[in-house]
């Protein structure tokens, strides 16, 4: 009785190792496939695997790769359910190198969903586990994510050492993509930290990595260095621009363009450019509602109040689909897991049934004695997971069933939302016919009064005691009686001083240095230098 009783435990322990090595094996296959971006082949790979069968161990690495894969396929993920399990098995279990994984994953996925402050939680408590693993590429996209939170909230100096942080580990690592999104990354932080030089140099050295780098990537690399010269160089700007627009048509670049032709003052050009990027949106709402949120800034700068009125109901349009996908993506992936763990569970029940019949033939075979006993065992066994497997299911319907009334009330104050900021569009837009008439009331009086100080100073008076007003004023009216004189200003020079606005306008009207300096109340050497700074202005 005993032999049959040891091959009986023999075979079971091959078969159990067997299917464990199996699965632990396909994972990892499908991690080497999902790194080499081959996510169609990942997909049908990872839906191979019922997740029922698994170990726990198994099941953690299992919803690992499977937040990995949908997120490198940019699909909504709209729980963290998934992530959080893998999270709370590595933490258990002290892996270190799969937690900080997981907690990497998790904080984008919380940055997708514009909860910035809990993404930014997540990245650094993936800095601090990644300090006892040896993973240069993750460790360095982590301080990267780290340093965009920061550049995001514009402290500028701390996203550039995280950048630099980054640098370092990706050249290490031979990553060409990440050193190139980290250089762009460093030359926008020092272009807003006015350290243009510095800047300039980082986008230097991206230029030699373009020509490791294909399709999209290139493309991508192409439009990060036309953002970098858009405030340095707008011609260059537009030269790397295009270059990407050869490559792939975006709506991004298409929305660069249209920054740099409204900074040369080309608004119609500026337009059709919008247009074009809002068109190429698709269904990506969050680029069209950058896109139209610019335009939006745009009209109501030049108190174009069709274009302002247009894009704030196109807005409003679109952050209600935003808020109605996510709701409608949480509900399908509710949906979609219960279907999953269904189909897992009957297929889980013919694999059982299976087992049954042959376990039976084995028992048959090898060991008529125990039959009886091992028989009984078994279906002991299987009305046990058969039961608790029914209570777990009744509870997963319950707790659905909860979710999708909540979400529902949900749904309602958000369409109460909705209505209460299309009544204050209203208000707004009454506000700003009632705000363009006192502009037009107040320009009249600005106007009138620089009439009077443009007499003065045709006479000679001094104009030390002038405040901003009277500067405000003065350009008014040179705005409309000298409208040749204004538009040099405005189309050659940059944010120039009001007092050394005021010299230059003296010298454009004709008054002598001698004039000027009694005008302005300084001595001629002082005009000289003057003169000097205001060609810095130039642009």
């Amino acid at each position: 009785m005993r032999l049959p009783l040891a091959l009986i435990l023999l075979f079971s322990l091959l078969c159990c190792n067997c299917t464990k090595s199996r699965y632990q094996n396909m994972l990892k296959d499908i991690d080497t496939v999902i790194v080499n971006e081959y996510y169609d082949s990942a997909l049908s790979m990872i839906r191979d695997i019922p997740s029922i069968q698994l170990t726990d161990k198994e099941k953690a690495y299992y919803y690992l790769l499977k937040t990995k894969l949908l997120f490198r396929m940019g699909v909504t993920i709209a729980t963290d359910s998934m992530i959080d399990y893998s999270i709370g098995y590595y933490t258990e279990n002290k892996e270190n190198s799969k937690l900080a994984e997981s907690y990497y994953l998790k904080g984008w996925l919380n940055k997708n969903r514009k909860n910035i402050k809990q993404g930014y939680l997540c990245f650094k408590e993936a800095e601090k586990i990644l300090l006892s693993t040896k993973d240069d590429i993750l460790e360095a996209r982590t301080y990267q994510q780290l340093s965009i939170c920061y550049y995001e909230t514009r402290e500028y100096a701390k996203s550039l050492l995280y950048e630099k942080k980054a640098l370092s580990l990706a050249q290490k690592g031979k990553d060409t993509s990440l050193q190139m999104y980290c250089l762009n990354n460093m030359t926008a932080c020092y272009g807003n930290m006015d350290m243009i030089d510095s800047a300039i140099y980082c986008t230097k050295q991206i230029i030699p990595l373009i020509q490791k780098l294909n399709g999209k990537k290139k493309s991508v690399a192409l439009q990060g260095i036309a953002a970098c010269y858009e405030f340095i160089d707008i011609d260059k700007s537009e030269e790397y621009a295009r270059m990407a627009l050869k490559i792939e048509e975006r709506p991004n670049i298409y929305q660069l363009l249209a920054s740099i032709y409204l900074k040369r003052g080309d608004t119609v050009i500026a337009e059709n450019y919008w247009n074009k990027a809002v068109g190429l949106c698709g269904d990506n709402l969050l680029r069209k509602e950058s896109i139209l949120t610019d335009m939006n800034n745009f009209y109501s700068k030049t108190n174009n109040l069709e274009g302002i009125s247009n894009t704030s109901s196109a807005l409003l349009e679109i952050r209600d689909s935003i808020y109605k996908k996510i709701n409608n993506d949480s509900i399908k992936e509710n949906q979609l897991i219960f279907e999953m763990q269904e189909n897992e569970r009957l297929l889980n029940q013919k694999i059982k049934r299976g087992n049954i019949t042959i376990w039976g033939i084995v028992c048959l075979v090898l060991v008529i004695i125990t039959y009886t006993l091992f028989k009984f065992a078994k279906h002991s066994r299987i009305i046990n997971e058969l039961k608790s497997k029914e209570g777990s299911l009744m509870k997963a319907i319950e707790n659905e069933q909860a979710k999708t009334v909540i979400v529902k009330k949900g749904s309602d104050n958000k369409s109460k939302e909705i209505s209460l900021l299309k009544t204050k569009l209203k208000d707004a837009e009454n506000q700003i016919s009632i705000s363009a008439k006192e502009k037009e009331e107040q320009l009249i009086m600005m106007n009138a009064k620089g009439s009077v100080l443009y007499k003065e100073i045709m006479d000679n008076k001094n104009v030390s005691c002038w405040d901003n007003n009277d500067y405000n004023s003065f350009f008014c009216h040179i705005k409309f009686f000298k409208p040749e004189i204004a538009e040099v200003i405005s189309n050659d020079y940059h944010e120039i001083p009001p007092r050394l606005q005021l010299q230059l306008i003296l010298t454009l009207i004709g008054k002598s240095n001698e004039e000027i300096a009694k005008i302005l109340a300084i001595s001629p050497s002082t005009i000289r230098v003057n003169k000097y700074r205001i060609k810095y202005y130039k642009k």
